[in-house]
């Protein structure tokens, strides 16, 4: 007997164990192909704010937990490291706005916003615009300092209908534009 047919009769022996066996390794293989999607969408997701940035050397400080907790890195220490041109901070705001309407369908919305990269000690004003191109003023901060670890925060809102946002945008008082984001 050849071994193709010896695997063959063995399968074909008890059709219902062979299909419970079928089953079960498809379900491992779906289960192992879910998990390969999970980790690409954590990579991703991990990764999309750096593949976002410019730079050659991106140092954190040994206190980092995550964007929200960097901890503390001194400039002039990097700065005085052999070899290194310019140290740039990065500085992180978040901005929480609202819709305040009193209609429950369209209203009472709030979408929370991460801006980062805008030079500290810069005073910024967070803009909710309209498709008609109206722009209306949700709320402004001043720019976390490079010596503050704790991203600012800034909870502002525009009575303005959902439908009609065309995008929202970070802008200082001179009105130099540093985020727009279609919605």
């Amino acid at each position: 007997m050849t071994p193709a047919r010896l695997a063959l009769s063995s399968l074909l022996h008890q059709p219902g164990r062979t299909a419970v066996s079928v089953i079960g390794t498809a379900f491992a293989v779906v289960l192992v192909f879910m998990q390969l999607g999970f980790l690409g969408a954590v990579e991703n997701t991990a990764t999309l704010l750096y593949g976002k940035m410019r730079f050659d050397v991106l140092v954190t400080s040994g206190e980092y937990i995550d964007l929200s907790r960097p901890g503390r890195l001194s400039r002039d220490t990097l700065a005085r490291v052999n070899g290194v041109a310019d140290v740039q901070p990065v500085s992180i705001g978040q901005a929480y706005w609202r819709n305040p309407t009193d209609d429950p369908v369209k209203g009472k919305q709030r979408w929370a916003l991460t801006v980062v990269g805008i030079p500290p000690g810069e005073k910024c004003r967070l803009e909710v615009v309209a498709q008609d191109g109206a722009s209306v003023l949700a709320g402004s901060w001043l720019a976390a300092s490079t010596a503050e670890t704790k991203p600012v925060t800034l909870n502002g809102s525009a009575l303005i209908d959902p439908a009609q946002v065309q995008s929202v945008r970070v802008v200082d008082t001179a009105g130099k534009q540093y985020v727009d984001v279609t919605v």
